[in-house]
């Protein structure tokens, strides 16, 4: 299954340039397609919007495992791990039905780290991931939200490693529960 989902991403949408905007169309709850772009944040104003709508929502959710992120703070511990880590700040934007850019999913990814599955090679690492609440993903939109943001992001790291030369490799730590609990395991894709 894992050899199958990287090469139907590979054959989905074409390598990424670093520092590029990719896009890609998700499934709506409606049946239709919401058009979703990946954009590279490059300062905290680019987290404005998720600091000031998405955290609080986040924060109000007793079953969510990144209820307490702050992301000021998760930009700046990134900036500075930036020369030894490689990272890269992402978040997923859809238009609204009012035309306004909604930030649905931000993320950060370490492009280059040592693979547990095989320590002699790298992989792309997934350290921070957190999508919009649904039902205000629903609301601020103003139409059906998308369907498999999360996933969508994580393709996109995966394209990432594509890229970065590590043939697709990719890791990340996340909660057993998906959120509803706080054990943790670590989970290699």
């Amino acid at each position: 299954m894992q050899r199958n989902l990287l090469d139907r991403i590979k054959k989905a949408s074409p390598v990424i340039e670093p520092h590029s905007v990719e896009s890609r169309s998700l499934p709506n709850e409606g049946g239709m397609k919401t058009f979703i772009r990946f954009v590279e944040v490059k300062s905290l104003a680019d987290l404005a919007w998720w600091r000031n709508t998405a955290e609080p929502a986040i924060r109000a959710l007793s079953d969510r495992s990144d209820r307490e992120w702050r992301w000021d703070r998760i930009f700046w511990s990134t900036s500075l791990a930036g020369a030894l880590r490689n990272p890269r700040i992402v978040k997923a934007v859809v238009d609204a039905a009012d035309g306004t850019e909604v930030t649905v999913g931000v993320g950060v990814f370490l492009r280059c780290e040592v693979f547990l599955g095989n320590p002699a090679k790298t992989a792309a690492f997934t350290w921070r991931l957190s999508t919009l609440p649904h039902d205000l993903s629903h609301n601020l939109l103003a139409m059906e939200s998308p369907k498999g943001v999360g996933r969508a992001m994580i393709e996109y790291v995966v394209r990432l490693a594509i890229h970065d030369g590590h043939g697709g490799r990719h890791w990340l730590h996340a909660d057993r529960g998906g959120g509803h609990g706080s054990e943790s395991g670590l989970t290699r894709s």
